[in-house]
């Protein structure tokens, strides 16, 4: 197997990841094969191990949310394994019971990331027309008082350029808050079903 054919397959198994992180796996394995170099080829991927290996251990990694997926259905699986019929029924009984306190829980944090992304929109969008609004407003004065025309105007310009700017931070820093969010519930999961496990 060459390290073209080991890549491609790597990238085939890495399919559930998603893209960004997937070409950041595959960009880092094609340079450690480029510096152990063509010769070493082969001891690199006995190193490796199959790609469908390679693939799982990432896959598995906690640090990414699907590997924290992973990781809580495997501590469930645990769980379930060790514990007796009664046990499970119990169990069971407990989850439908308790929904809703932690189905409370999820509920009130995705309602809390959808309006913190609706004010942080209807901010921006807000911006952009006040802007408008202040340019349009400065037209009519540039005869009357020229210094308070520009300045509406300028006014104007700056506030609706800001909202346009702002607009990928704000979504990305958004968007890092539900991932934060997500994987905290995670952590929680993994934790609760870790200590039943044992």
């Amino acid at each position: 197997m060459t390290k073209y054919d080991y890549l491609s397959r790597l990238k085939h198994y890495l399919k559930p990841l998603p893209l960004k992180e997937r070409n950041a796996a595959l960009k880092y394995y094609d340079k450690y094969f480029t510096d152990a170099g063509p010769d070493n080829e082969y001891n690199v991927i006995m190193n490796l191990g199959s790609p469908k290996e390679l693939a799982d251990k990432i896959l598995n990694n906690k640090n990414s949310i699907l590997g924290m997926f992973n990781k809580t259905r495997s501590n469930v699986r645990k769980a379930r394994g060790k514990m007796s019929e009664s046990q499970r029924r119990i169990a069971s009984l407990l989850t439908v019971l308790l929904f809703p306190v932690w189905g409370g829980v999820l509920l009130i944090i995705a309602l809390a990331v959808a309006a913190l992304f609706l004010a942080a929109v209807g901010l921006l969008i807000f911006m952009v027309i006040a802007g408008i609004v202040l340019f349009c407003m400065s037209i009519p004065y540039l005869s009357i008082s020229t210094s308070v025309g520009l300045f509406f105007m300028g006014t104007g310009m700056a506030m609706a350029s800001a909202a346009v700017l702002l607009f990928v931070p704000v979504m990305n820093f958004l968007v890092f808050i539900f991932k934060s969010a997500v994987k905290s519930v995670i952590l929680l999961l993994n934790k609760f079903m870790g200590r039943k496990a044992v």
